[in-house]
């Protein structure tokens, strides 16, 4: 009876660590986070500075008349919007990773892709 009773307390113990456990993926930092009155996620606070650091500020390919042809420019609201309904933000930065790079690499952070993708999912709203 005694060996019955550790066993459930480990048991008991155990699950409830585990329920008590979160995957850092789905963790974005509320207090970061600014949202319309909507309740939808920014994108002047939230998607356009990284947009900025990742795509055309850092990298310099998505911002002037210096990029490579056939870049789409990503300074602004309409022109970011663009490659969101046009599908190119789902399947370059989401899909395959070619996007954004950074030496080499793809360049975002799991809380900076969770940021986007929930943008995109709500509608990707100004």
């Amino acid at each position: 009876m005694r060996k019955f009773h550790s066993y459930f307390i480990l048991i008991f113990f155990v699950s409830t660590f585990v329920a008590c456990t979160y995957d850092a993926l789905e963790m974005v930092e509320p207090e970061k986070v600014q949202l319309n009155a909507d309740g939808t996620i920014g994108f002047q606070l939230n998607i356009l500075p990284i947009i900025q650091t990742k795509c055309s500020a850092e990298s310099r390919c998505h911002a002037g008349p210096n990029d490579p042809p056939n870049q789409p420019k990503l300074t602004n609201y309409a022109e970011v919007k663009a490659i969101v309904d046009n599908g190119e933000m789902d399947d370059e930065v989401f899909v395959t990773k070619d996007m954004p790079k950074e030496k080499g690499t793809y360049g975002l952070t799991a809380q900076e892709e969770k940021l986007l993708r929930d943008w995109v999912a709500q509608g990707a709203p100004q």
